[in-house]
């Protein structure tokens, strides 16, 4: 069972993240903040990582930032989810995340993107072309 480890401030959103996930087959570890998802992915690597971008202590540009910078979850498909206003789009565009899903997530959308991003061969493990023939 692939496992998605959702940061966001409220354990609530998380439930019903949880919920869309786990029919799905897909189990999911909840943390509060950046720092705190990384502490728990040494202990138990994630397959991907969802990101609100109201999750607490930093904004979502550096909680990003902080993932991709530690050699635990620099390699795990990242998915930020934004505030629906051409501002909230706008910053999740800016990051380092693999998507960006508009809040609140659409089931169906969120199952197709995490299938597609697990689907996809990891960051630092994807074939690398030089353009020799």
């Amino acid at each position: 069972m692939p496992a998605v480890l959702v940061v966001n401030g409220e354990q609530s959103q998380f439930a019903q993240i949880q919920a869309i996930l786990a029919p799905a087959g897909y189990g999911a570890a909840w943390s509060k903040n950046a720092a705190a998802a990384v502490r728990l992915a040494h202990r138990t690597p994630p397959a991907l990582i969802l990101v609100d971008s109201a999750t607490p202590c930093v904004d979502a540009a550096e909680a990003i930032l902080l993932l991709r910078q530690d050699s635990c979850t620099a390699h795990v498909p990242l998915v930020l989810l934004c505030d629906r206003t051409r501002a909230g789009l706008a910053d999740g565009l800016s990051t380092d995340a693999d998507m960006v899903l508009e809040k609140p997530v659409d089931p169906v959308e969120l199952l197709t993107v995490v299938g597609g991003l697990l689907a996809l061969p990891r960051r630092g493990e994807r074939p690398h072309y030089d353009g020799a023939q």
